[in-house]
């Protein structure tokens, strides 16, 4: 379909149907709850433009990745110069929270191509709390219950064992 950027003055046309683009993988679109400092995005560039692969200089496509609609909250800017599947690791520093992240291609010409998802980021992060605390104590005790020492009733001076003090020989 036809859709508009917000802020732009141009329509553009995008899908599978369009000769050129950008798109989200359905790994990457799939609603999730990330854990952790990087939010992996995998898309697609394509160009069927007739004649294209002659045209060197017009191989160029700058990809923004924003955290919402706004120009300012821009995660990630990179400019390619082949079409193909790329999988880029973010970094989202406006802390956990659900983000619509939208992926916005611009060609030479200034058309620009954008498609959409959404994510949860370090909402849910009590979920892996758990191992935090957990995983530790189980790993300390483990060796506490393997290696535990067999008492010895000779060496108990209590029961008249060995006659030696605590520094070793008694007078």
């Amino acid at each position: 379909g036809v859709t508009r950027a917000p802020g732009s003055s141009n329509a553009q046309a995008h899908g599978f149907s369009s000769t050129q683009g950008i798109f989200v993988h359905p790994m990457s679109r799939v609603w999730r709850d990330i854990l952790g400092v990087y939010v992996p995005i995998t898309f697609e560039i394509f160009d069927r433009r007739p004649n294209i692969a002659n045209e060197p200089n017009r191989q160029v496509y700058e990809v923004e990745v924003r955290a919402g609609m706004s120009a300012k909250r821009t995660i990630f800017y990179q400019s390619y110069n082949t079409t193909g599947i790329y999988t880029e690791r973010v970094q989202i520093p406006f802390g956990p929270g659900y983000f619509s992240i939208t992926v916005s291609l611009r060609t030479t010409h200034g058309i620009v191509y954008e498609d959409t998802f959404h994510i949860g980021f370090n909402v849910d992060y009590m979920g892996g709390l758990w191992l935090i605390v957990f995983l530790p104590l189980v790993l300390a005790s483990i060796p506490i219950f393997m290696f535990r020492r067999k008492p010895n009733w000779e060496e108990d001076e209590d029961y008249g064992g060995s006659r030696n003090g605590i520094l070793g020989r008694a007078g």
